[in-house]
């Protein structure tokens, strides 16, 4: 078994940009940019402007500022450093952000979706030893390398060993036994998507319980439930929690909604998936449930130990969910398999663990 963390860097992104000063320019606005503005300033840096693609200037401020064009920024500041303020999976964006680094130092900065902590050269050497142990856990070269490539693209910016490891989440399913499926739950079900997706790579599926609590977010799932013919869906408007209990509530208008005491504007219910699916033989999990995946797989630890279903795990929302979500799951989960794996997009978002039972395992 391979124990040995990833190498790690002289400097992670911050403290290069801090030790080489050059004017920065943000590339998108929004809560992303937000973030590395608060980051920037944390390490005694400031961000000169803001630009967006040509397509989406039209005349917006931000933070006190015009955003630019890339044209009138090149035409301001001539060369400057591009950090990468947006999230995006969409091909063309990802390929019109290459072509702004052929032109100008870029770099992706990984900031946490939720949750405190920053991914930098201090929290590496701090968690080491999970490192080393979370790299272990892995079954195949191709999540190795993934992990080694996650590490090293989210301490260093680069955008190219972000993209290097990449794979479609059509994959996943093969990988995860989907062909025997009858039960699932996804927990952080959106307005569905994912449920689909499921039913298209699963077609012996008879029943999703689909667990959503933003209410807004909730009556569309519920709507794409009611039209969805190939399965019975259960939405439940509630978060995947350890157990019952009230939780402050932060609403956004995009898949960041989750359980947040220090933004909370609402409460919505939580509950265990193991109340919840009690007596149902459970063939598969997915979380991701925005920062809660600790709690929420806390939650369902009965049905994982009686079931032993396949899971599919988000790994990205908080700054040490990498090193250890898989240990807390592989706690759970004895005689399983555990692959890394995500698709081609920016920041390092939507990586996940596929965990899978021994038994159901392809040969």
């Amino acid at each position: 078994m391979r124990t040995s963390s990833p190498p790690l860097p002289d400097a992670d992104l911050w403290q290069t940009l801090a030790r080489r000063p050059r004017t920065i320019l943000l590339y998108g606005m929004g809560d992303g940019a937000d973030k590395v503005i608060s980051r920037l300033h944390a390490c005694g840096l400031e961000a000169a402007d803001v630009f967006a693609g040509e397509g989406f200037v039209r005349g917006q401020s931000f933070h006190g500022r015009r955003v630019l064009s890339l044209s009138e920024a090149e035409e301001k500041y001539g060369d400057f450093t591009v950090l990468v303020s947006f999230a995006t999976r969409l091909p063309d964006v990802l390929k019109a952000i290459e072509a702004v680094a052929q032109r100008h130092e870029l770099y992706v900065p990984d900031l946490p979706v939720c949750g405190e902590g920053v991914f930098d050269l201090p929290l590496c050497y701090a968690n080491r030893d999970k490192m080393a142990a979370a790299r272990a856990l892995w079954a195949d070269d191709r999540s190795r390398a993934l992990f080694d490539s996650l590490i090293a693209a989210r301490l260093g910016g680069s955008m190219q060993e972000l993209l290097r490891v990449c794979d479609p989440t059509e994959t996943y399913y093969s990988l995860l036994g989907a062909q025997s499926f009858r039960v699932a739950v996804d927990a952080g079900a959106y307005t569905g998507d994912t449920v689909a997706a499921l039913l298209s790579a699963a077609p012996s599926v008879v029943q999703v319980f689909a667990l959503e609590p933003d209410p807004k977010t909730c009556r569309r799932l519920t709507a794409y439930a009611q039209a969805e013919k190939r399965a019975e869906v259960c939405v439940h408007p509630v978060a995947a929690w350890r157990e019952e209990a009230l939780l402050p509530f932060a609403r956004k208008a995009n898949r960041g909604a989750g359980v947040s005491a220090r933004t909370a504007d609402s409460v919505v219910r939580g509950v265990a998936i193991d109340r919840l699916t009690e007596g149902e033989k459970v063939d598969f999990l997915k979380f991701d449930v925005e920062g809660a995946e600790a709690q929420a797989l806390e939650g369902a630890k009965e049905t994982i130990a009686r079931c032993r279903p396949s899971i599919l795990l988000s790994v990205y929302h908080r700054a040490l969910d990498l090193f250890e979500l898989p240990l807390a799951l592989a706690a759970l989960c004895p005689h399983y398999r555990f692959l890394l794996r995500r698709p081609r997009c920016i920041p390092a978002w939507e990586t996940a663990v596929l965990a899978v039972p021994e038994e159901r395992i392809l040969s």
